[in-house]
């Protein structure tokens, strides 16, 4: 059994889930141990046997924990991706590069811009049609060497708590959506940082790119699904951009009136979206464009309007 991470608004709760938590695991035959939390009221709180035995309220930071390849600094309340580097002289075969990437887990999608990289690399390999254990060949060595070397210099630190806004972008080589949150001050300042993405490689046969657009936006439909159930947000609060006026027509129109590939996913859409909540948002200004193209890391760790969305985003979301 792994580690498991939880978010709740305040120390009663934190300290109501100590105290609940534990019964059903017992009843299951499993104990719940290694608590930590970022709240000292919630750790004064927690039997000294049950904490991570690294816990030390006397001693200031205190200690990380790992699940599922993510970090959470408890002193900052931050998460950080682990990465993976590999040898300098590995011998990679399709067997090995698969492996090696499948350790590299992003689950909230923060790197996805670098991550994709490593997908179109696979699929790449794929095409030469390679047994699992051949050598690959050496153009395709020199890629994949360049693409882990990036990973040496990878340090970054988020922190992830509401959610109300979702772009989206697509290639000829991936498309994907960016989920961002805004929050509004009472002083009248407004913040906005990413919250997830994810991505995916376009298929090997060709389809159009407003096509693979409109899947794009598929894509973020269901993320918004899933990110509003996990912070108990209404659909209302939730606003999309896209940067294709193609896919925009099909979501204000009648889906019964497309071709199948058209008509299934526009009624997937409307089924779940309102269209108002629909905007069109300039290439230019759309960070989810990121997600489709070769970004290098150090460029993906330096870019703010990845990390904290487009400008207007702040002071108004009526862009276009």
């Amino acid at each position: 059994m792994d580690n498991s991470m939880d978010l709740v608004k305040n120390d009663t709760q934190g300290i109501q889930l100590y105290q609940q938590l534990p019964k059903p695991w017992e009843e299951a035959g499993m104990r719940t141990h290694k608590w930590l939390s970022n709240s000292e009221v919630v750790l004064n709180r927690i039997t000294p046997s049950d904490r991570m035995h690294e816990v030390n309220l006397d001693r200031d930071p205190l200690p990380s924990a790992k699940t599922l390849g993510v970090m959470w600094h408890a002193s900052e309340d931050t998460f950080t991706f682990v990465s993976h580097i590999a040898e300098q002289d590995c011998e990679w075969t399709k067997r090995i590069f698969l492996s090696r990437i499948a350790t590299l887990f992003d689950p909230l999608g923060l790197m996805v811009p670098f991550l994709i990289r490593a997908k179109i690399l696979m699929q790449e390999v794929w095409l030469h049609g390679l047994e699992w254990n051949e050598r690959l060949p050496q153009e395709l060595f020199a890629k994949i060497n360049a693409w882990f070397a990036e990973l040496s210099i990878f340090v970054r630190d988020e922190n992830f708590r509401m959610f109300t806004t979702k772009e989206r972008n697509a290639s000829q080589e991936a498309y994907g959506t960016a989920v961002y949150i805004k929050v509004e001050y009472q002083d009248g300042f407004s913040s906005v940082c990413l919250v997830a993405s994810k991505t995916k490689v376009a298929p090997l046969q060709f389809i159009s790119t407003a096509c693979l657009e409109l899947m794009g936006v598929v894509l973020s439909n269901r993320l918004a699904k899933s990110v509003a159930n996990a912070l108990s947000k209404e659909k209302k609060s939730i606003t999309f951009w896209t940067d294709s006026a193609n896919v925009l027509w099909w979501i204000r129109g009648y889906s019964h009136t497309f071709k199948p590939f058209v008509a299934n996913r526009v009624g997937e859409i409307q089924m779940s979206s309102s269209p108002e909540r629909w905007r069109h948002i300039p290439i230019t200004m759309n960070p989810a464009d990121y997600l489709a193209r070769r970004v290098k890391l150090v460029e993906i760790l330096n870019l703010k309007s990845w990390w904290e969305g487009p400008e207007y985003l702040r002071k108004d979301e009526q862009c276009g």
